[in-house]
């Protein structure tokens, strides 16, 4: 019996049975926890801490969180080979271990806890702060520590998940440092998406809100970078000469490359945006950090994909892009729905006026 050939010789038979592990949407998918967890940990900051600034964005920053929060559920739901028993992760969670069914589910944990729990901090949020304007309420300080480490654990959670679905790959032993990287892009990546949807809003975003979240996206890529090389560098000069290592660089090298191209443009348009603050740095600064980020996830969800269970051979993986792009449209869609109606009719107002500047008071 004879076998497919490939790069690396000898290979396996079985390694072509299971296929992809993940689809495509689950990159989009990431994306979106990113983005709903790096805002939420920025509406923590605000209110916590009383950051004036920032403050000021607290319903801009629900709206997003809350948006994307309410609508990344598409992309596992998308991926699942059976969608239609997606409610039983829900009614039946394996959380709580057993002698049946030992260890827990980090799927199910994050989907029938964390994201409830995330979302019911947001609305609480929204209730004391906003609606109520109890700002330095005990009980509302308890929420909003509790959003910034519920924010903590969802915007490092691609990487737990990444490090636990696919073990054979060792990636926990290969990089590392990728929960703080992966925190650094969510924090980057709302950051400049705020700043984005408030140019939408207003056409224009003032000098100290530019400032600050375009400090916020330097801060976080300049860390992101300087962990990225990190890891690179003890891939190329400690770990360099085992067989999986290199065939994990030839599948990761090409796109973390153009990751990092992108990071580095990012910081720089950031820059820009934090020292003139013009509207058409700051819609680049969005997009290039939006890709970035993005770019990054497909490498970490779906390029390593290509790599053969047995760390031997590298497997061309075969990707319906059309549906996969079908599928991210819908939930960008669903996002913006949801924050057209949190707008038109809940919160009402992206930016609130701090107190003595006219208008809506009520930030301290």
């Amino acid at each position: 019996m004879s076998y497919p050939s490939y790069p690396y010789d000898y290979m396996y038979p079985n390694e072509v049975v299971d296929g992809l592990v993940w689809l495509p949407i689950v990159a989009t998918y990431m994306l979106f926890i990113s983005l709903a967890s790096g805002s939420a940990i920025l509406v923590s900051l605000g209110v916590l801490f009383n950051v004036g600034v920032l403050r000021r964005l607290t319903p801009l920053l629900l709206m997003v969180s809350l948006a994307s929060g309410l609508s990344f559920l598409l992309g596992p739901l998308a991926d699942l080979r059976r969608p239609d028993r997606a409610i039983y992760i829900f009614i039946y969670p394996h959380v709580i271990p057993s002698e049946q069914y030992p260890g827990v589910s980090l799927i199910a944990l994050m989907a029938s806890f964390m994201w409830p729990l995330l979302v019911i901090l947001l609305v609480a949020t929204w209730y004391l702060a906003l609606y109520k304007g109890l700002w330095d309420f005990f009980v509302t300080r308890i929420i909003t520590l509790m959003l910034i480490l519920v924010g903590l654990v969802l915007s490092t959670y691609p990487a737990l998940l990444l490090f636990t679905a696919l073990p054979i790959l060792k990636i926990y032993n290969l990089i590392p440092l990728l929960p703080a990287e992966v925190l650094m892009e969510s924090i980057a990546l709302a950051c400049s998406i705020a700043l984005l949807t408030l140019i939408v809003h207003y056409r224009i975003a003032e000098a100290s809100i530019s400032r600050l979240l375009g400090l916020g996206v330097i801060v976080a890529g300049v860390i992101f970078v300087l962990l990225r090389f990190l890891e690179m560098f003890r891939l190329h000069a400690y770990l360099a000469g085992a067989p999986h290592i290199q065939i994990f660089l030839e599948v990761f090298t090409g796109l973390n490359i153009v990751t990092l191209i992108l990071a580095l443009i990012s910081i720089l348009l950031a820059v820009h945006v934090y020292f003139k603050g013009l509207k058409i740095s700051s819609i680049l600064l969005a997009l290039v950090v939006l890709l970035w980020v993005f770019v990054d996830r497909w490498l970490l969800v779906v390029n390593i994909q290509s790599i053969s269970k047995t760390l031997i051979a590298i497997i061309p993986v075969s990707l319906d892009l059309v549906s996969w792009a079908l599928e991210s449209i819908a939930m960008i869609l669903l996002a913006m729905f949801i924050y057209y109606v949190l707008y038109t009719w809940v919160i009402k107002t992206p930016l609130l006026t701090l107190k003595g500047e006219g208008g809506r008071g009520g930030v301290g």
